[in-house]
């Protein structure tokens, strides 16, 4: 008799926990995430056309080209900027929309060019170029573009890693996916979860499509102009600051930019930009946005200058 009373009030405790959970978790907007398709040719891209707000303080979107930005792809704009990469491009979870990379960009620059962000985070350029291949008319109406390099971009395809990392559906469950993404890699080596991009040593098969890519870029972009910038990691900094070269693959990069005419800038060459603006190692803290954002938009718009006065 005691036992069953026991029983029944823990199963009711259990219950109620379990509630008020669910609750709480819904309530502070934990689950107001992106979502994302599952595709084995691109590995795995946000949505098009969602938005929503993470913790009910930090807005997010996607346009019709499954775009971070608040605006839908406009093909007839005659200053289209692309700004291709990862997560540092499209910004994440622990941003404000306003306060991404591209948003702060555009404030900079005012209303002469439109930016488009295309970008996911955990790309590798392998995806990035997956992605502009499926969307050619993005490529043929941009005037220039922005391309982030981070080492081994070139070494493999992102793949999906399940929803915990980048969820394809809002979670039925919230207590139990919260649980299986936040706690349990505290818990179990086996279930850490990151959304970083795989890195490695480039291979030859992307750095010929990457090589390919920028051919296109500039046949039906109309002779595009860009600039590829190279992003470093905290410790890549660090290794910079004492002397030592951070991207193995740099004489691979500078000459296929210098076969396309590609400007290619390194942010380590930039003494604004030091280890004080990484919020996690990678990922820029909001004045480090604002620093990425300053030292791009001054570099396009000098490339942009140069380019028109040489017709």
């Amino acid at each position: 008799m005691l036992l069953g009373r026991i029983l029944k009030v823990t199963l009711i405790s259990v219950v109620v926990i379990a509630v008020v959970g669910e609750i709480c978790i819904r309530s502070i907007g934990l689950i107001y995430f992106p979502i994302y398709d599952v595709d084995s040719g691109i590995g795995y891209i946000p949505k098009a056309n969602q938005s929503g707000v993470f913790l009910r303080k930090n807005r997010w979107v996607f346009n019709d080209r499954h775009m971070p930005i608040d605006a839908m792809w406009n093909p007839k704009l005659n200053q289209n900027i692309l700004v291709i990469g990862n997560s540092i491009v499209m910004g994440g979870n622990p941003y404000n929309q306003e306060d991404k990379l591209v948003p702060i960009m555009e404030k900079l620059l005012g209303d002469t060019l439109s930016l488009w962000p295309c970008a996911a985070g955990g790309w590798t350029n392998v995806n990035e170029i997956e992605y502009l291949r499926r969307n050619p008319e993005v490529i043929y109406s941009a005037k220039a573009f922005l391309w982030e390099y981070m080492q081994g971009g070139l070494s493999q395809l992102a793949t999906w890693q399940g929803d915990y990392t980048f969820p394809s559906r809002t979670p039925i469950w919230a207590t139990e996916y919260i649980v299986g993404r936040y706690v349990m890699p505290h818990l179990y080596a086996s279930s850490s979860i990151h959304e970083l991009p795989p890195s490695g040593v480039v291979a030859p098969k992307f750095v010929a499509r990457f090589d390919s890519m920028l051919s296109r870029l500039e046949t039906q972009g109309h002779q595009m102009t860009g600039i590829i910038w190279l992003y470093p990691t905290e410790s890549q900094l660090k290794m910079a600051m004492s002397g030592i070269e951070w991207l193995p693959e740099r004489q691979e990069i500078l000459k296929i930019a210098a076969a396309h005419q590609l400007q290619v800038i390194d942010l380590t060459r930039f003494s604004r930009w030091t280890d004080k603006l990484y919020r996690d190692g990678v990922h820029p803290t909001l004045k480090g946005n604002q620093i990425l954002a300053s030292i791009l938009t001054t570099e396009l718009s000098r490339l942009l200058a140069s380019r028109s006065s040489n017709f």
